[in-house]
């Protein structure tokens, strides 16, 4: 399928915003809006694409600015871990305990997402959401093709943080054990810093060593 992924950097962690968009049809999926809601929509417009979703892979207050914002410009439905349900209700709480300023509307939930693993169909989507707990209890991973979009829970060279609410070191591990064992070229598109592969993390990701050794 003619997928392209934008990255857009937003916010004061730089959390990396995702537009997925299928060039034949311009249909589109946004995931983890963390802030700068114009800065992702300008993007939209430019390509002239038609979002179908927001799809979030966890509830922590740097992936959600943006989300009510988009949702309401675009009359698009949000999708959440059932288990992040909280971290999202209280994201001014944590916002204000990070030191960020800028006050976060918190979004509707339409579809909470429930299972180890299922699969949803957007238009000409198909969307592989895997349970990855262990950054919070409601991470998830995307796996649309061969491209991942795992969210806090592996980056480039690093490993997701648990000593943030919903984090769990041994829940981790397991969630790491598991996302190793897809293809070694399947793309990872990370919440914050640039892309790598499952592949290539295994050969030198150092923290991901530790955590499993």
């Amino acid at each position: 399928m003619a997928i392209e992924v934008d990255r857009i950097v937003t916010g004061r962690w730089k959390e990396n915003c995702f537009v997925v968009s299928h060039a034949p049809s311009r249909d589109a999926l946004i995931i983890d809006p963390g802030n700068n809601a114009e800065d992702i929509a300008i993007v939209i417009e430019r390509k002239r694409l038609r979002p179908l979703a927001i799809l979030n892979t966890h509830g922590h207050f740097d992936h959600i600015g943006a989300v009510s914002p988009l949702k309401d410009r675009y009359e698009l439905p949000f999708y959440l871990h059932g288990k992040d349900l909280k971290l999202v209700q209280r994201a001014n709480f944590y916002r204000t305990v990070f030191d960020e300023p800028e006050e976060i509307e918190p979004p509707e939930v339409d579809y909470r997402f429930e299972e180890q693993e299922e699969t949803l169909v957007f238009g000409p989507f198909s969307v592989r959401v895997v349970a990855t707990p262990g950054h919070t209890k409601g991470s998830v991973c995307f796996l649309i093709d061969d491209l991942m979009f795992t969210g806090d829970t592996l980056f480039r060279g690093k490993i997701g943080r648990t000593d943030l609410p919903g984090g769990s070191k041994r829940l981790l591990a397991d969630t790491l054990r598991h996302v190793l064992t897809f293809p070694g070229d399947t793309v990872i598109f990370p919440g914050h810093g640039g892309t790598s592969t499952i592949g290539e993390e295994m050969e030198g990701n150092l923290p991901l060593k530790e955590v499993l050794s």
